[in-house]
């Protein structure tokens, strides 16, 4: 996952911070891993669902963790439902600052090509 503040709702203009995040589903268990840079995080979530362009409430009210300064990691446990939100690309990250304070950069995960 690219995250970027062009990608939030309504989009972060004029900013450098950018990110990546590698994002599994293994059974019921979704793993987010990621790292940013150019701000401080004040909190990182996944959201969902949503379609990219829209925004979502977070997802079973789970922080990730962000003690690592330019790092985020969490996981979560999802329902039937969640998964196949997840699977339809409805879910996104969201890592906030202090300046936007609904969101820094934001990605839209997709699932890679098998």
């Amino acid at each position: 996952v690219t995250l970027s503040g062009a990608q939030e709702v309504p989009p972060v203009v004029g900013s450098e911070s950018a990110g990546t995040a590698t994002v599994t589903l293994d059974g019921r268990t979704l793993t987010v891993d990621g790292t940013y840079s150019g701000f401080a995080a004040t909190m990182a979530h996944v959201h969902g669902p949503a379609a990219a362009g829209a925004n979502a409430g977070v997802v079973n009210g789970v922080m990730l963790d962000i003690s690592v300064a330019g790092a985020f990691s969490g996981e979560l446990v999802l329902t039937d439902p969640q998964i196949a939100d997840f699977n339809d690309g409805l879910y996104y990250l969201n890592v906030h600052s202090a300046a936007n304070g609904s969101g820094e950069i934001r990605g839209q995960i997709v699932l890679a090509a098998q």
